[in-house]
């Protein structure tokens, strides 16, 4: 299901419905603030709106799993839809949604991958 925008002779397509999933407690357990410890100095102030410290947030709310690049209002706010305990999937329309959010563990420790940015809790 689809939520379309009419203007004039024009129809575009504006959301899809989405009927949130069960968040494992794997993911709900990842709660908390990420940094980015893989980009390029250039690469971050080229790309990043809040470069020096690029950095989301995953959170829990109304039922469904969000992240949300920091700070606040800096990039956007997406809901991860979980697959498993390692992999989920950006959900909704436009560009770079469907993109999955994978889950590493290197040495003892969790790394998000996310739209080709690697992050660790803080």
């Amino acid at each position: 299901n689809v939520m379309l925008g009419h203007s004039g002779n024009r129809t575009r397509v504006l959301a899809e419905k989405y009927v949130p999933v069960a968040i494992p407690a794997a993911w709900s357990s990842r709660v908390g603030s990420w940094d980015a410890f893989d980009l390029d100095p250039a690469d971050a102030l080229r790309y990043m709106p809040n470069a020096g410290n690029p950095a989301i947030e995953i959170s829990v709310a109304g039922g469904l799993l969000i992240f949300r690049t920091l700070p606040a209002g800096s990039g956007g706010t997406f809901v991860i839809q979980p697959v498993d305990d390692s992999r989920g999937y950006l959900r909704g329309l436009g560009r770079n949604m469907g993109s999955a959010a994978r889950i590493f563990t290197v040495d003892g420790r969790e790394e998000l991958q996310l739209l080709g940015i690697r992050y660790r809790r803080r």
